[in-house]
């Protein structure tokens, strides 16, 4: 490598003594540069340096020009019989920092074919910064560095001009690659797109906000969306872990929508008003509605809660709407209102028994007559099989009306102080104890008549 140095320095003297020759090309005319008879060599451990010494002048600046044509090149061969490399070496050296240099190189050793820059040191000499910049005289704009321990820096923007960046790591136990977009904070903020080592293969989005690393986006390698600080990576297309805003349609087409946590909640209205919600816990699953606390809960024993409504609306298309009642048992139940009569009732259907028969319950909406498994008819009360009840009212004055023999005195007595309402069951006590009374009677005139006939 160092026979290039004699090459370079001998045609540096050359163009040197062209250029500095006004009247003659020839290089002993020139009495301002000469090349020294001695070639002294500076040693440094088992390193040893060449020097080829330009005497003369003090010059600050080494130029080199050709008088005509359109370029000025200067080539650097390797040796003709050994082409194995040739280069440009850039060194500052002394007995005190020791050797540090820079090589721009072609190589063609077996172990190195190549083009390239190489930064070397040796002894004393350490690294420094490898950089390119630029500078009007006055200001100086970096625009790339690099140092020793593989960090490598690109000032200002980076544009790639092909079809895709590639980042291949070693793997560091945690990713196999990143790419770190960091702010310029006294305490910076970054943001890390890694492609995971620890999660295998799963492409993350991380935060750290100076203090601890977030994870708030995550993709596993087979397809899983995970938004927060979800741990079910297996399991669950999209996880969210946290509220969830949705601006438009949000459509599942044969998917399962699962909640999973103690509690959990879909609101409903706007950011500043979420009225309306539907929530669930461990225990139930229910609709809420925040202004007057109204809520709706199905519990897990199976009944359903209202709590804060002042009354429950169910709303058809139909003339009929209808709340049906079925368990594991094999009847079931019907509660309907018809909303072209008016009509409510309820219906237990029964084997053998015809759609169109009547009614279990029916209270007509016109009237409010009242039918026990009978069809509508003029009477305010209607129904077949038995009656069972503990009392009946009735009204006195139809009762009573035409009526005023001396045993119904304390029965009209009664029916003025109870609101003209007279009560059967008294009334049939009142008749036991005539009945009862009448016994008596017909007992002493039996006795009266056989006494006489003695």
């Amino acid at each position: 490598m160092r026979t290039n140095l004699l090459c370079f320095a001998f045609v540096l003297c050359a163009f040197i003594t062209q250029a500095q020759s006004t009247n003659s090309n020839s290089f002993q005319e020139n009495r301002n540069a000469e090349v020294a008879d001695s070639i002294p060599v500076f040693k440094s451990g088992s390193y040893a340096v060449s020097q080829y010494q330009l005497k003369g002048e003090e010059v600050q600046v080494l130029d080199i020009q050709r008088d005509k044509g359109y370029y000025s090149i200067l080539q650097i061969n390797s040796p003709e019989k050994t082409p194995f490399e040739s280069t440009i070496t850039l060194m500052n050296e002394s007995d005190a920092m020791g050797v540090e240099f820079l090589d721009l190189y072609n190589q063609n050793y077996s172990s190195e074919t190549q083009f390239g820059i190489r930064l070397q040191k040796r002894g004393k000499g350490r690294f420094k910064p490898f950089v390119l910049d630029f500078s009007d005289g006055k200001t100086k704009t970096k625009v790339f560095q690099a140092t020793s321990d593989q960090q490598s820096t690109f000032y200002g923007k980076l544009n790639v001009a092909g079809n895709f960046l590639s980042v291949q790591g070693k793997g560091s136990g945690y990713s196999f690659s990143a790419l770190e977009l960091k702010s310029d904070e006294p305490t910076p903020k970054l943001w890390q797109i890694s492609h995971k080592q620890d999660i295998p293969h799963a492409l993350t989005f991380s935060y750290h906000d100076g203090n601890r690393w977030k994870f708030p986006f995550m993709i596993s390698e087979k397809g899983n969306t995970l938004v927060g600080s979800i741990e079910d990576k297996n399991n669950g297309r999209l996880q969210v872990d946290g509220a969830s805003y949705f601006q438009g349609d949000m459509v599942l087409d044969q998917s399962n929508l699962a909640l999973r946590g103690n509690t959990n909640q879909i609101s409903f209205g706007s950011e500043q008003q979420q009225r309306r919600r539907i929530i669930s816990s461990e225990e139930y699953l229910g609709f809420e509605n925040t202004v007057g606390n109204n809520s709706l809960k199905l519990l897990d024993s199976g009944s359903v809660r209202l709590s804060g409504m002042r009354g429950l609306t169910l709303e058809s298309e139909e003339a009929l709407s209808s709340i049906h009642f079925s368990g594991k048992g094999k009847k079931k139940g019907l509660l309907a209102f018809d909303t072209t009569h008016g009509n409510l009732f309820f219906e237990i259907p029964s084997e053998g028994r015809k759609q169109e028969q009547a009614a279990s319950l029916l209270i007509s909406g016109k009237n409010g007559d009242v039918y026990l498994g009978v069809a509508p008819s003029q009477k305010k009360l209607q129904a077949t099989g038995r009656l069972h009840a503990s009392d009946v009212l009735v009204n006195s004055g139809s009762l009573l009306e035409g009526r005023s023999s001396k045993e119904l005195k304390e029965l009209k007595k009664h029916a003025e102080v109870e609101d003209s309402e007279v009560s059967l069951l008294l009334v049939n006590q009142l008749l036991l104890d005539k009945v009862e009374e009448l016994y008596r009677k017909l007992d002493e005139l039996e006795n009266r008549i056989k006494e006489l006939e003695k």
